[in-house]
């Protein structure tokens, strides 16, 4: 008879078998099926502009910018083979260089439970559509494809490519930076100015043709284009506050700065982040990031030998930008459960000891109003005030505030001055203990007791002195020999 380990090697070798021969059947029941779908797809609003390639060599590139509109539905792809989906939207065109370039725009994961159905409008590329060169302008034949993987539950990764193709020419000037519109609060202001304009047009135009109409007539009249008015900037209102900020720090913060610009970027709820930014490119490269990423404001954290952080604020349409040092940090605890954004808080800005600004973060705990601080907290002091974005005129140069390499280097010197005092001291100290050591000693004069030869040298009693005696008696008879007349030659 089997044992129990055999029953259950042949019961595990069974399953097995049966759950493999189910996952093939699974796989050979799906494997056929057409997996293609209808699509909709139109790239509209295309834009270049020329810009610095900050990335690589620094040298001039296009970039593109569009939006695009996606019809399709996925709902008949989702058998029970299938898992998910991850769709993507390819850009291909030929330069000079490379025979095929693709770039990939936009990408999305599309899962079982979620909405199959895309129908979309205005969807604004996820990632830059940057080309190594300037072969975007006037360039004729761009395509723009919709692939998507078919992600199964088992058997091979499906790559499957839309039949719907469209290709787009670009245009053939390049777009401004003065020109470009930033923001949905900037194209609303830019509505705003032209419908004001037209109705001053047509209100005197109106007032001119109905100058001999009553009074009542001519309140009506006023009161259309002020309605307008009012709902024009109350739908511009509506957008003021949702300005975007890009926060981004230099290359080589340390980990303080990095938890001080994530804390911020919680705090703020339109925040774009960047990677970090080479310390040896030029600030003006931030402006070029912020145009790239739809920010209207910056806030660029720089640290300086992993010790200095500088907090750069800028607006960068027409500036003004600032530079502030930053102190005494103090972070958001990991996971607080009232760090979260949507949750009501109170930011409080004092100006504390040298016109330092003093930043702290309160939420509100309860009904009864009560505050509790939970960070971040940071100093701030003005270093300058210029006059354009990361560049211009120097608006305000605080007299008061000084380099931390200042204080670091004068602290070196009070501190080098004070161990060379100390040294000094301890020397003078060790030379001192020596001469009152050596005067305070009691010494014997060996000389006057043991070579006295006048009084009694040779007939001291010590065995000593009888040895002394007899060397120095040995030393004058070999003296004299020495000093007797010496051999002349005359004899």
């Amino acid at each position: 008879m089997h044992n129990l380990l055999n029953r259950a090697n042949a019961l595990l070798a069974f399953t097995l078998w049966v759950m493999a021969a189910v996952t093939a059947a699974c796989f050979l029941s799906t494997v056929f099926l057409d997996y293609s779908v209808p699509t909709k797809l139109s790239v509209k609003d295309v834009k270049i502009r020329n810009v610095m390639d900050y990335a690589t060599d620094e040298q001039q590139a296009d970039l593109a910018t569009l939006n695009f509109n996606l019809n399709v539905d996925f709902s008949k792809l989702f058998n029970w083979n299938v898992k998910q989906l991850f769709v993507y939207l390819v850009a291909e065109y030929k330069t000079p260089v490379n025979e095929v370039n693709q770039v990939v725009l936009w990408d999305r994961i599309v899962e079982r439970s979620e909405r199959v159905v895309m129908d979309e409008i205005g969807i604004k590329p996820k990632y830059y559509f940057l080309d190594d060169g300037s072969n975007l302008l006037k360039h004729e034949n761009v395509t723009f494809v919709l692939r998507y993987n078919v992600i199964p539950n088992a058997g091979y990764l499906r790559l499957v490519q839309s039949s719907d193709q469209i290709v787009v020419p670009f245009p053939s000037t390049y777009n401004l930076k003065n020109d470009q519109v930033m923001g949905k609060f900037s194209k609303i202001k830019k509505v705003q100015q032209e419908e004001s304009a037209q109705e001053k047009m047509e209100w005197e135009a109106a007032g001119a043709k109905d100058s001999s109409d009553d009074s009542s007539d001519e309140s009506d009249d006023e009161q259309v284009p002020q309605k307008t008015t009012e709902e024009t900037r109350k739908r511009a209102e509506l957008w003021t506050n949702r300005e975007r900020v890009l926060v981004l720090c230099s290359r080589g913060a340390d980990v303080r700065t990095r938890y001080l610009m994530k804390d911020i970027k919680d705090l703020l709820p339109h925040a774009k982040g960047d990677s970090k930014l080479d310390q040896q490119k030029s600030l003006k490269a931030l402006n070029e990031i912020a145009e790239m990423k739809n920010c209207t404001k910056v806030m660029y954290f720089e640290s300086r030998k992993r010790k200095d952080t500088y907090l750069w604020m800028s607006n960068v349409e027409k500036g003004p930008s600032i530079k502030f040092l930053v102190h005494n940090t103090l972070g958001t605890p990991h996971h607080h459960p009232r760090s979260q954004p949507f949750v009501d808080h109170v930011f409080n800005f004092s100006v504390g000891e040298g016109d330092k600004i003093w930043f702290r973060n309160f939420q509100i705990v309860d009904e009864s109003l009560q505050l509790q601080e939970v960070g971040p907290r940071f100093v701030l002091e003005m270093v300058r005030l210029f006059a354009g974005s990361f560049e211009g005129a120097v608006l305000y140069d605080n007299p008061n505030y000084v380099s931390p390499n200042v204080i670091r280097r004068e602290h070196r010197k009070g501190q080098h001055a004070y161990i060379e005092k100390q040294l000094a001291l301890k020397a003078s100290n060790i030379k001192q203990a020596k001469v009152t050591e050596i005067l305070a000693e009691k010494t014997v004069d060996l000389v006057g007791k043991e070579f006295d030869t006048q009084d009694n040298a040779i007939g001291d009693s010590t065995e000593a002195a009888a040895q002394i005696a007899a060397q120095i008696e040995k030393r004058r008879v070999r003296k004299k020999k020495s000093q007797s007349a010496k051999y002349t030659g005359s004899n």
